[in-house]
Parts: structure tokens; sequence; C-alpha cells
């Protein structure tokens, strides 16, 4: 019998410990009660199970373990097309991270699933604030089931992954299906619940006081199976390699399905996260000069008392009707009400070389308030079928939906309130606890109401030229608007300011590819895609700035090796986009006037190679290498940014070289009980030029690249428990994991140190 690895194992980077030992003395007292659960739950299992239904369930259990280490490393169709191709029939690049392998590296977060994901690079704004890039652009809509929402690290927590079952990543344009924001995609799709009674559990215990626990059923809930439920509980407890710093997170979902006829099946779903994270750092400055000033992997820069709050709830629901054997139609309604209140502080600022003290000209120790919420609903409907023309069966998709946004946001500076002496500023001898907490302060900038309506017409059909040769088309008709405006607390009253009133009116975004396969092992594929990006930005005419145009094309092939075990696959893309608003050269940053012009063409080149599957029974393989250029096509005539000329890169983020790897294999003793997992991320070297504010004194930004790697060794104590140990940055790698600050101020994150996580895992 082959046996998936089930042991929960993290491939993110991690670091010695920095906290006190004693907090680690009551790690064991802390894992009993979740311990002890696990062994009522596993003689519940027991005692309310028939012999016949053990032996059903051990019969299934057997067969899902042999079917999931293929399904892992194998992952052959997608649904984030809405049309269920393989993989081999899509024309763009797609990566599916599925539960074997988010269980399996004990991916907790979307942000860890990012991370482990070919080609793409996570920007860190703070220690919890992450932004999604590919091919050097950010992503901003990820779905849920397919439905659409956008995010906002400062508002919305990245989703707790014990409730997905996969993760699909779209890398390239998905205007079709996204409409505005049509940079990449993330679909990640729930837990559904089973018609047959099971139960997964685990607890995990790390350094620096880590702790999890999940448990997950799901079952039929009437006799008939007509009615199943599932329901998921996580608790993640932590803290990091730098002290004063902890994470908790508490995660609660549940969904039910029922079979309403034999055609008709209707699924509702909800889910409650709470994530509560302190305090939030920056990471570390460099020198004023971009040189690295090597300060130690302790270091924080913030107070002690900052800290985020999340709050996010959840409901959908989806009806889904086969209408014949052909053709479905399916009706989504998804509501996310994300709330969030950040009270922070952190230094900002380059330091000075020849001093060690901050440099002249630049920002201390910066503090602020901010209270956000963005409630988000859509309506989604598609109607999907196939039909036969010219002796040939062809697919079509046919769609409707739309999504409203309300945003809102409260503001309070409280830099001069937290009395931090800047040009004093320690930054080797800084005290987390010496800096002054104000309490929450009076608003002083808000906006009650950003209104965002997005309505989209959408169509994509696959026609079969030939038995071998398909033309994939689509095309969406957009319409889009924006409505609000802010408001500055001053003593005269509340003054407006920053305006928006923008739409689009049935913009159109097409799609036209074709994939031709060559043989039954390899098919070529090609794409091309564009769509707008509207702006509230004005020139100084008070006039609105057109849309950003955007034009994505890639080439390529994929192809299934060793018995269809291993798929390969090697894209060559281009991005390009025009119109992007920037500041007006005219009107200098920081003035009290600020104004935009469309400026300047941007261009993103390069090439993908992925490997994921099996090369034998015991031997799978997840290996993607990116290669990535950007650059400034044409000026934006900005003489106070050097990024700016032509041919310089516009994503200094933007790592020319990424390889990432996860492989696992199973020794051939011990009766299959023993496997050892390998992982590698690397990256090569950031240089990031920026000037100060005469514009013409030039630096660079130094980042060296680096190489980091995991392990991971399992092993199957019985048919029902496994215990994985994982030691992460196995050489103790000193580097700075991704980051988006371009100049010596901050945002410079180190990957965490040296350290071990143990994790127990039950199956019933």
């Amino acid at each position: 019998m082959l046996h998936r690895g089930t042991i929960s194992t993290s491939c993110r980077t991690r670091h010695p410990s920095s906290s006190p030992a004693r907090k680690h003395s009551h790690a064991a007292l802390r894992l009993l009660p979740l311990a002890a659960a696990l062994l009522i739950a596993n003689q519940a299992a027991a005692q309310s199970t028939s012999e016949e239904d053990k032996a059903r369930v051990e019969r299934e259990t057997k067969t899902l373990d042999s079917v999931q280490v293929v399904g892992v490393a194998v992952a052959r169709e997608t649904t984030i097309g809405r049309m269920p191709l393989a993989l081999r029939e899509i024309p763009q690049s797609v990566t599916v991270m599925d539960a074997g392998r988010i269980e399996d590296q004990n991916l907790r977060s979307l942000d860890d699933v990012m991370i482990q994901t070919p080609g793409i690079i996570l920007g860190a704004d703070s220690s919890i604030e992450n932004t999604i890039y590919a091919r050097g652009h950010e992503i901003e809509s990820v779905q849920y089931d397919g439905m659409t929402t956008t995010t906002a690290a400062e508002t919305v927590a990245s989703p707790n992954m014990a409730m997905y079952e996969a993760v699909e990543v779209l890398r390239g344009s998905n205007g079709v299906l996204n409409g505005i924001n049509g940079f990449g995609s993330i679909n990640m799709r729930r837990k559904r619940p089973m018609d047959y009674f099971q139960l997964n559990t685990g607890i995990a215990a790390g350094q620096w006081d880590r702790y999890h626990f999940d448990i997950d059923v799901t079952g039929p809930l009437d006799d008939s199976g007509r009615i199943r439920g599932r329901a998921v509980l996580a608790q993640d407890e932590k803290h990091y390699f730098y002290d004063y710093a902890d994470f908790s997170e508490t995660l609660l979902y549940g969904t039910v399905e029922m079979d309403l006829t034999d055609k008709t099946t209707l699924r509702i779903a909800s889910h409650w996260q709470d994530t509560d994270a302190h305090p939030n750092t920056p990471g570390v400055p460099f020198y004023s000069d971009g040189g690295d000033m090597g300060l130690p992997r302790s270091t924080l820069l913030s107070p002690s008392w900052a800290n985020f709050v999340y709050d996010t709830k959840n409901l959908f629901v989806e009806l889904n009707h086969q209408i014949n054997d052909d053709w479905s139609a399916k009706f989504m309604v998804n509501y996310l009400d994300t709330t969030s209140s950040n009270d922070y502080a952190y230094w900002w600022g380059g330091i000075d070389r020849t001093s060690g003290k901050p440099a002249i000209g630049w920002m201390d120790m910066f503090g602020e308030q901010l209270q956000l919420q963005r409630e988000q609903s859509a309506f989604d409907f598609t109607l999907q079928g196939a039909f036969n023309f010219w002796g040939r069966e062809h697919k079509v998709l046919f769609g409707v939906n739309r999504q409203i946004q309300h945003n809102s946001w409260y503001y309070a500076d409280t830099t001069e309130a937290i009395m931090v002496d800047g040009e004093n500023f320690d930054v080797r001898n800084f005290d987390p606890n010496s800096v002054y907490h104000p309490g929450w302060l009076p608003t002083s900038y808000y906006r009650p109401d950003n209104y965002i309506a997005q309505t989209g017409v959408f169509g994509q059909i696959a026609l079969k030229a030939t038995d071998d040769l398909t033309f994939i088309l689509g095309a969406r008709f957009n319409w889009w608007k924006t409505l609000g405006v802010s408001y500055e607390i001053g003593p005269n009253g509340d003054m407006p300011y920053d305006p928006s009133d923008v739409s689009l009116s049935a913009e159109m975004s097409p799609l036209v590819g074709m994939t031709w396969r060559i043989n039954d092992t390899w098919s070529m594929y090609g794409s091309y895609t564009d769509y707008l990006t509207p702006t509230s930005a004005i020139t100084d005419q008070g006039a609105v700035l057109p849309p950003a145009e955007s034009v994505n094309a890639e080439i390529g092939i994929k192809g299934e090796l060793f018995d269809r075990r291993l798929i390969a696959s090697f894209a060559v893309f281009r991005l390009e986009e025009s119109n992007r608003p920037i500041a007006d050269p005219n009107y200098p940053p920081g003035g009290e006037i600020s104004y935009s012009i469309a400026s300047g063409k941007t261009r993103s080149d390069g090439f993908e190679f992925e490997l994921n599957g099996l090369i034998t029974n015991a031997w799978s393989m997840n290996f993607g290498y990116t290669y990535n250029t950007t650059k400034n096509v044409t000026s934006e005539n900005d003489p106070a940014d050097p990024e700016s000329g032509a041919g310089r890169p516009f994503a200094t983020f933007t790592p020319k070289h990424i390889v990432k790897l996860w492989s696992n294999y199973r020794l051939p003793f011990a009766q299959d009980r023993l496997s050892i997992g390998l992982g590698v991320i690397g990256q090569s070297k950031l240089d990031r030029p920026f000037s100060y504010d005469d514009g013409v004194t030039e630096y660079i930004l130094h980042k060296g690249g680096y190489v980091v790697a995991d392990i991971r060794v399992n092993y199957l104590l019985n048919e029902t428990w496994t215990l994985g140990w994982n030691w992460n940055n196995i050489f103790d790698k000193t580097y700075y994991a991704g980051s988006v600050g371009s100049d010596p101020s901050g945002n410079h994150f180190y990957g965490e140190p040296r350290n071990v996580m143990f994790t127990l895992r039950g199956k019933f």
C-alpha cells in the first residue's frame, strides 16, 4: 500500500530561538489537553463505528491514500478558469497546491502557500502584512471557490489554510474572470463534506513557543447521505525569533451540502477567523548609503505594545443544477466582512554610517492608528456545457457577476504623542518597552465610505478545430464605478479632500488561446489577453487619468511523463503596462498640491520551468524555476526617482532567478513507514537604486542572493497516527526574506534562523 506522508511540516524558513528558555518549560503541559482530546476522539470514533463501517472506511482510506500520493503530486485538473479543463488544455501557467502538499509541508496560511509556489514573490510591508507578486505585478484578486474578492494587507488577514483543500495559482492575466485587477489569480477551494465519516486532527509544537491544533470532522447528517456536513477548528499560537512578539489565531469553519433533488445540490459554508498579532515590526533599516548594517536577527524596532487585530466573517451559498448530461447551471453568493484595528509605531529611516545615528533628513519613530473595514458582497451565475458541431465536442461557458464593496478607514497620527527623540535614537540598543503608549487618540483623517462596484458579463468557448487542435476564445464586458470622499478634521470642521467619482462602461477584456496536442505526451500552447485598470488620479487640470492598459502574451509546452505521473511545463511570457499614473514632476511629492500624469510603459519578460508529480511511486518531485526581468520601456520623466528612467527595472523587489523545490522519498525499508523530504528556496541578488531629494546623488541598496534548505522526517506509527520532525533552515543561513523596501528606511526582513518543529497527526 502506498502511504501518503501525513505529517505536517513547515517549509517556511525558521530561526534559532531568542525567546527566554522558561517559555518552553510549559510546552508539554500545554499539549496535554490537546493529546487528551485526540484520544477521546479516537475512542469515540471506534465506539460509534460498526465493524462493517470500519471495514468500509478502512477500504476507502486505503484507496484515498493511494490516490492522494498521485493526486498530491499530479494535480491534472483545475477549476480556476471555471471550465473543467485539464492542465494541458489551459493556455496559461497554472500551479495547483493541493491538500496533501498543504498538510505535508505544514502550510498554515495563504502566505505560507505562496512562499512555496513557483514564480511567486511575497513582499512584506511588516511582520504580518504581505503582498503577493507574480511577474513583477501585484495579484490583488483572491477567489473563494471562484468568487473574486480583493485583498488589502492592512485590512484582511492572510487566510488560514485549515479550511481549504487546494490553492490554484494562475500567473499572467485572468481579466476575463477577474475583470479589474487582472494581474494573475489565486483560487482557494474550500473543503467539502464527504458522505462517510472521517476525522483528521493534529497537534504541533516547536521553538519560540509555537503550538498548533486542528480538528476536521466530516460525514453524513442523515441516513440517506443526502445531507452532509463538515466542521473545522484550528488554533495557532506562536512567538518569534525576536522578543515581545506573538501571534494568535482561531479559525471556525462549517459547511453543509444538501441534495435537493438528484440533479440539484445546495451548499452553504461559513467561517470566522480571528487574528491577533503584536508588535507590528517593519524589519530593519540599512545605512543611508545603502549598505547592510548587519544588525542582529533578533532586532525589534517597534514598541512592545504595537499590535494588529483582524476579524474576518464569511458566508457562502452555492446552488448547482445539472440540467442534463452536457449542461449545468451554478449560482453563487458570497459575503465577506473584514475589520482590523491597528495601533503601531516603528522606526523609519536610514542610519548614518559614520555616527551610527539617524541620517539627517530621515524620519524617526513613526506612529499611527488605523481602524478599517471592508465589506464585500457578490453574486455569480454561470451556465456551462458542451455541444457537438462538425462531428466534434466543444465546451462553452457563459456568466454574469457583480461585486460591491464598501470600505472605510479612520486614521490618527501618533508620531508626536509617543515622544521618541529621533536624533538620539540608538538602533543597536533600542528597548521596545521604552516607548510611551498614548492610548487611542481622536481621529484626524477618515473616509466613511468608499464605494466600488463591478459588473461583468463574460463568455468563453473551447473549439476543437481538429482532434488535437483547440482554440480557446473568451471576452468580458466590464462596468466599474468607484465613489467616495475623504475628510480631514480641523478646527473649522471636517474638510473634504481626495474625492473619487470614476466609472468605466462596457470595457472589453479579450482572451485568445490555442493548444495543440502534439502526441500523447506533449502539448504546445499560446495565449494573448489584455485588460484595463482604472484610476482615480487627476491631472493639474482636474481631469481623471485614463485607465492603465495591460497586455499579456505567453507561449509554452506541457507534458505528462513517467506514465503520466510527472507533469512538466515550460513557458515564455511578456507582460506590458502603459499609461500608469505617476506623480507630476511639476508638483513635487510632499507639497500641498499633488497631481499625476499618465506616463511610461513597463515590460516584464521571462520564462518558467516546472516539474510536478511522481518520478517513482515512492519519490515525488515539485520543482519550479523562474527567470524574470522588469524594466521601464519609456521614461516616466520623474527626475527625483532614479528607478523611473528608460531601461531601469520597475519592480526592484523581483529577483531575476527564483528556485523552489520540494521533494519527498519513501525509504524502501521499515515497511514503508519512513519518508524523508527536502525543501529548497533560493533567489538571486537584488540591487535597488535610490537617491535623496536632490535627485542627483544615486546609491545602490544591495541584498545578496540566498539558498535556504529544510529537511522533514515522517514516520507512520500505525494506520492512524504519524509523527513528523521538521528541521528548517538547516544551515542557519542569515538572509533577507521577501520585502518591498527600495531604500534604507525599512521593510527589510530577516528570514527565520534554524529551528525545529514536531507534529503528531491522526486520521480516523
